[in-house]
């Protein structure tokens, strides 16, 4: 039964996401503030013109957050629901952002809702994939993502 009822947070906070996304831009601002006063890491958004369409099959211009801290960059990608497209789509951004950059990201998708079809692609990737608040690594934890 409280599995049960965890899932049906977890369905519900996925509802509120995306009820909620005119504030996205207003998280956005809250944690970035966070994470570059609290951890020093340097939070922007990349954003690059794709003229070969690699990304969505057609020329346009392409966004992410990036996450950078002690050289790595880390591409963020938050989503009330994560699909099998949505993760080979975030898979070939991330494989953009290396070609126009030539630094090589670790992908990280954070969702409260991801088909399981979807993390098992993210497996086989090595997409880190966070369901969970408490699954998000802290200073002096490993890495939890699946």
């Amino acid at each position: 039964m409280e599995k049960g009822f965890e899932k049906v947070n977890r369905r519900i906070t996925a509802l509120g996401v995306l009820l909620g996304l005119e504030n996205e831009e207003a998280f956005r601002t809250g944690l970035k503030g966070i994470w570059e006063q609290r951890f020093g890491v340097t939070v922007t958004q990349w954003r690059h013109h794709d003229e070969q369409g690699f990304v969505f099959g057609i020329p346009t211009w392409v966004e992410v957050d990036v996450l950078i801290h002690n050289g790595e960059h880390l591409l963020v990608e938050v989503k009330a629901y994560v699909s099998r497209g949505d993760l080979s789509e975030f898979r070939r951004l991330g494989q953009f952002y290396e070609q126009v950059t030539g630094i090589k990201p670790r992908l990280i998708i954070v969702s409260p809702f991801i088909d399981q079809r979807a993390a098992d692609l993210a497996q086989l990737w090595d997409i880190a994939i966070y369901e969970e608040p408490e699954d998000v690594p802290t200073e002096g934890q490993g890495d939890n993502g699946q």
